[in-house]
């Protein structure tokens, strides 16, 4: 299956926004959390989740500049 360049955009904006979502949801959620141990591996979870954000958005950046960049033949 090919995708378009656009549509890769577009599909790199929706998991950026959905993992910094769930990324932020696991910031937020930390207060409820007593066990140390827990607590230390909810932050890593939420940090992976931001970082895989991060990782989508930068695709989706480098997706737009290609784009924009593209020569019309």
């Amino acid at each position: 299956m090919k995708l378009s360049l656009k549509i890769n955009i577009v599909m790199s904006t929706i998991l950026a926004v959905i993992c910094v979502g769930v990324g932020l949801d696991g910031f937020t959620s930390l207060s409820g959390i007593a066990d140390a141990d827990r607590h230390a591996d909810a932050v890593g979870y939420a940090w992976f989740w931001m970082f895989l954000g991060l990782v989508c958005a930068l695709f989706g950046v480098v997706g737009w500049w290609l784009l924009r960049t593209q020569k019309e033949d």
